[in-house]
């Protein structure tokens, strides 16, 4: 009982350690190696009383592993957070945006949803790529399967600048959100004032299509439009078919080669006519398996079928990961996995 007694104390000293996150990338073979070559000379410091080397080359490592991160391509993630969106973008440079963190439906209080999406599957893939900030994140609009994991995250890594449309926010979740920018001294914008985002490779145009007089969270999403190169990739939230109008009619679109199917692929998003105008390559989904609400709904999937767009779902798919060529050119390749 002493020795638990002992163990239990310790613990609960270390316990606000448990605040701070070390992640190390995934160097593959180099970096086992490289982490087993430094635990062999830690061990032959403290074999030989060299305390002092032993704790600089220890803090040396930890500072070098943590700051340091392979020589990832230009790609974007549609991450699997289930029934909800999250899409992040990273440039080889290490600039990131992140549009939307996933999150469990409505159900009552925020404060009550303690499931935590970001540690069974956003984090993992942040902390095998070393991230340790978002530059931008984008919430489209109020739903909880886009913002819910917000405070989950925040506390993972550091969000810098988050940017929402404030006039058509549930005022308790505008709070919430408030409250986390506040305490983790994140900048909070409206997509009004920050219309244009250069990430190096990639440049983001956030589209203004609100439905004004509308009370359907849906219809104040953030439409994003990606470029990289002469790639282009449009964004969709859980915009409606009266967005999709409003877009056809005030934006002049580039070619759009990649889709972010709006609202899941329901039915009350990607019109005929949209899905006709703008003739995507590739289609991406993020749904969960066997969710409730029966998504993507088979209309929307024959739709995208009739265009011969290749359509993908996080559902089935898992994380799907997009890379982008640096050959100033069209030029990607899709990677996924079966979902577990």
């Amino acid at each position: 009982m002493i020795i638990f007694t002992i163990q239990n104390f310790i613990l609960k000293g270390l316990q606000p350690l448990t605040q701070y996150h070390f992640p190390i990338a995934d160097f593959g073979e180099v970096g086992f190696l490289m982490i087993t070559i430094v635990t062999f000379i830690l061990l032959y410091f403290l074999s030989n009383e060299k305390y002092l080397l032993f704790f600089l080359t220890a803090v040396s490592f930890l500072f070098i592993a943590t700051h340091l991160h392979p020589n990832y391509p230009n790609q974007m993630t549609i991450l699997d957070v289930g029934q909800g969106d999250a899409i992040f973008f990273q440039n080889k440079n290490g600039k990131t945006l992140l549009i939307d963190t996933g999150g469990l439906a409505e159900h009552g209080s925020m404060k009550k949803q303690n499931y935590n999406i970001t540690e069974k599957s956003t984090y993992p893939l942040f902390k095998k790529r070393g991230i340790h900030h978002v530059d931008y994140l984008i919430i489209t609009h109020d739903h909880n399967d886009h913002l819910g994991e917000l405070a989950h995250i925040s506390k993972y890594i550091k969000i810098k600048n988050i940017i929402i449309n404030p006039s058509h926010f549930n005022q308790e979740k505008l709070q919430w959100i408030q409250n986390i920018a506040r305490s983790q001294h994140t900048k909070l914008l409206s997509y009004k004032d920050i219309s244009f985002i250069d990430l190096g490779a990639f440049k983001f145009t956030l589209l203004d299509t609100n439905i004004e007089n509308s009370a359907d969270p849906n219809e104040h999403s953030i439409i994003t439009l990606a470029s990289i190169d002469q790639t282009h990739i449009l964004l969709m939230g859980d915009a409606t078919e009266k967005n999709e109008l409003k877009l056809l009619a005030n934006y002049r679109l580039p070619k759009i080669q990649i889709l972010k199917v709006g609202h899941h692929g329901s039915q009350t998003s990607s019109s005929t006519s949209f899905i006709n105008e703008i003739r995507p390559q590739i289609a991406l989904i993020s749904a969960g398996r066997n969710n409730v609400y029966h998504l993507p709904h088979p209309t929307t999937i024959q739709k995208l079928r009739a265009i011969h767009a290749k359509v993908y779902n996080t559902a089935d798919n898992h994380h799907i990961n997009i890379e982008f060529n640096d050959k100033g050119k069209t030029s990607y390749q899709i990677h996924t996995e079966k979902a577990s």
